[in-house]
């Protein structure tokens, strides 16, 4: 859903909010940069199709990734690095890998997405590669993970999502994570839907997790489907860096046109709401 349209959208809604990409699979990008090798990754329409932004005021904007494999994420960060810095089709404000996607076709047959909950070390790699694919870290590299999945006892989840946590972030190269409160059940044919309904939340992972990691910073998301609850999970955990929002603002985007008022406090005229009419002329 989050097209480069849609992005534009809401930029025209909010000048504050942080926006995500679709996720995009990193060997898709690494394909089509390894066959450009003879030219540049400029020249390739398909690379511009997956990863360039409407840049005019688009930012904060974050490009996520999902993928398994070192070398085509270190690729495919290489291409967005050479577009941002020789082309200028693109300037992400982040690069995120997505280890929380529960799709049957990304977590099992693909082996990413929500399957990486179970090998935190591989995650620590594929960050270390996206590192250097972009300039040796000249985009900053964040993760989305769930809490865990059903593979883990239900006694065992938080220290499972610690170690996930602190064996990523030991690389050095991660201090910023995308929390989705609940497992991913892989292990049952359960759809993406499924998924995002059934596994019980628990936003008391996510602020445990904000208390033990002071030096890190952690979102929260799931089950957030309006502004007035984002406000109030960042009024209840006090360190919260920020609520992530996906479907709910998809599905109905003018109920989230007052962010800059409501969550960020701004009140002066550049970042009023705009009507309906505004956003049409622009």
């Amino acid at each position: 859903y989050t097209d480069r349209h849609f992005r534009h959208l809401m930029r025209l809604l909010t000048s504050k909010t942080l926006l995500y990409t679709e996720m995009v699979a990193a060997n898709a990008i690494a394909h089509e940069y390894r066959d450009v090798q003879h030219t540049t990754a400029v020249e390739n329409w398909q690379l511009r199709r997956y990863l360039s932004q409407a840049l005019e005021g688009e930012n904060p904007s974050v490009l996520q990734l999902g993928g398994s494999d070192c070398t085509q994420m270190r690729d495919a960060c290489r291409a967005v690095w050479e577009l941002s810095d020789k082309a200028g089709e693109c300037d992400y404000t982040a690069l995120n890998l997505n280890c929380g996607c529960p799709s049957p076709k990304v977590a099992n047959k693909g082996c990413f997405g929500a399957s990486l909950m179970e090998d935190a070390a591989l995650v620590r790699d594929l960050c270390e590669s996206m590192y250097l694919g972009c300039n040796n870290g000249s985009v900053p590299v964040t993760v989305k993970c769930r809490i865990g999945t059903d593979a883990t006892p239900e006694s065992d989840l938080y220290s499972k999502l610690q170690e996930f946590v602190e064996t990523v972030a030991s690389g050095g190269i991660v201090s910023d994570f995308q929390i989705h409160a609940r497992i991913a059940v892989l292990a049952k044919n359960f759809s993406p839907a499924d998924n995002r309904r059934i596994p019980a939340l628990k936003y008391d992972f996510v602020q445990r997790l904000v208390n033990d990691y002071p030096s890190l910073t952690f979102s929260l998301n799931g089950g957030v489907d309006s502004l007035t609850q984002a406000k109030k999970e960042l009024e209840v955990c006090e360190g919260l860096k920020g609520v992530m929002v996906g479907r709910a603002m998809a599905a109905s985007p003018w109920s989230w046109a007052m962010a800059d008022q409501i969550i960020y406090g701004c009140d002066d005229h550049a970042t009023r709401s705009r009507t309906r009419w505004d956003v049409l002329q622009e």
